[in-house]
């Protein structure tokens, strides 16, 4: 029976969330993270917060590190809700404690997070997909340009939508430079409105899904206002997705509703926001015990400190000041269940903001950065 759980990326507000549902599900909760200023610094959720090595620039003392302390603090469940899902199967699988983790098997993961792979599996258990084509070459590459302002060219191993180009030109398209070491994908470009569906089951069984559709982006990547979606077809793909791999974890869709119906672009093997759609701990940890399914809440939802600032700036830029200004006022916050405080917030972006600084990266780039799974990683497979 499980009792304890390790809730993994804690600098996330899914992450904050999953931890205060597993709390108030009467879980002993640990948290744990490579950043130091993480959201459950002071959450009465968390009975202690553990700081690792960063799995992507020290693997090996990662791995150590997450032995001793599911030793140490007798972890029965870990739950991933970041990209460090893919370092976590990966460990939990050489030191043979992969019952332990809410996710399923390193290559299976892989499978859905690479971009290319992702396609490929869909078509592999029969269930639709966009055509891709896979970039390693330069000569790969200009085999497509010809087709360029209908397809979207993304890195296979991409997040935050960073580096996308949407329908370009054939001229910008070529400027790409796809390698084996950094492959690319050319995708079909849906038309449609985008459906984000969140899951996670168990051995293929559902215990909760919630789809949503993003109101306001920071960018063209991340929603930070989402509505709540509520269609049948939603559940039926849910559950021919889980029965269909024996799903156990997260996942997370990017799909288009097109004429010929709902259409997954790309697969997220984690928490996403779809998890703030549900509020009530008990009926969650019960559902993943294998109990009747959660439900998820059915109102709109913001990330506030988003809104405030990408949001305003998106609108202001396209002269939608108004639509922003009625969902900044009707949209619950999504931070509002778990409530990481203002203090840990800010201490978080600050730790952030200054590795994007060191780095000269973006906020978004280092957000991730040492917990990300790279081409070279996976090359170990």
């Amino acid at each position: 029976m499980t009792k304890t759980v390790l809730v993994t990326g804690v600098r996330a507000p899914s992450a904050a969330h999953v931890a205060q549902l597993l709390a108030d599900g009467g879980l002993t909760v640990y948290a744990a993270d490579s950043l130091d200023n993480v959201l459950t610094r002071r959450s009465r959720a968390v009975h202690l917060t553990l700081r690792h090595p960063s799995p992507r620039t020290d693997y090996i003392a990662f791995r150590t590190w997450l032995a001793e302390a599911v030793e140490r603090h007798n972890i029965d469940l870990i739950f991933p809700t970041c990209e460090e899902v893919l370092h976590l199967a990966r460990a939990t699988k050489e030191l043979g404690i992969s019952r332990k983790l809410f996710a399923p098997d390193v290559d299976v993961v892989l499978a859905h997070h690479d971009k290319f792979a992702f396609v490929e599996t869909m078509r592999r258990i029969g269930m639709p997909a966009p055509k891709t084509r896979l970039l390693r070459t330069q000569s790969s590459l200009e085999a497509v340009l010809a087709d360029a302002p209908d397809l979207v060219f993304k890195p296979a191993l991409s997040r935050f939508a960073s580096r996308v180009l949407i329908r370009p030109t054939a001229e910008r398209a070529a400027r790409l430079r796809p390698t084996a070491e950094d492959p690319w994908v050319a995708q079909e470009a849906l038309n449609g409105p985008e459906i984000c569906i969140y899951i996670a089951a168990r051995r293929g069984h559902l215990c909760a899904v919630s789809a949503y559709r993003s109101l306001h982006r920071a960018g063209i990547g991340a929603g930070i206002c989402f509505e709540p979606v509520n269609d049948p077809r939603i559940m039926a793909f849910a559950k021919k997705f889980a029965t269909a791999s024996s799903w156990t974890g997260q996942a997370a869709f990017d799909c288009i509703d097109t004429e010929q119906g709902l259409i997954p672009i790309e697969c997220n093997p984690r928490a996403t926001s779809g998890i703030h759609f549900f509020t009530d701990g008990p009926a969650f940890v019960s559902a993943l015990k294998g109990s009747t399914m959660a439900q998820p809440d059915n109102e709109i939802l913001q990330v506030v400190p988003a809104m405030l600032t990408f949001g305003f700036g998106q609108a202001l830029t396209q002269g939608n000041l108004k639509a922003w200004g009625r969902d900044l006022l009707r949209a619950r916050s999504a931070l509002r269940y778990a409530a990481p405080g203002i203090i840990p917030t800010a201490s978080c972006l600050i730790e952030i903001g200054l590795g994007a600084l060191r780095r000269r990266q973006s906020l978004a780039e280092a957000s991730t950065f040492d917990i990300e799974w790279d081409a070279e990683a996976a090359r170990y497979l």
